[in-house]
């Protein structure tokens, strides 16, 4: 029973997590800045969908991706969305 609550707790937060990151990275894509196509792919590919966010960033807190990748790709957005990552990881 307290599984199931600290299981719901931990998805909740990174549903949290996910949107305030996913907005950030869509604005940043639809802005009128010319990010580079390397870093457009990198974007699209770990943060272009609310799954794709969500997976990636349970894949950071359970080992399956190193997180130098994802904040590389997030501090072209931003360097606060650097700072919401490692706060999420911590």
């Amino acid at each position: 029973r307290v599984m199931v609550w600290a299981l719901l707790v931990l998805l909740s937060f990174i549903y949290v997590f996910s949107v305030v990151i996913l907005q950030a990275v869509d604005y940043h894509l639809q802005d009128g800045q010319s990010p580079s196509s390397e870093d457009v792919a990198a974007l699209r590919h770990y943060w272009g969908s609310l799954p794709k966010t969500i997976f990636t960033l349970f894949k950071t807190i359970t080992g399956g991706l190193d997180w130098e990748i994802i904040v590389l790709s997030l501090a072209e957005v931003h360097w606060m969305m650097v700072l919401v990552f490692i706060f999420f990881v911590s």
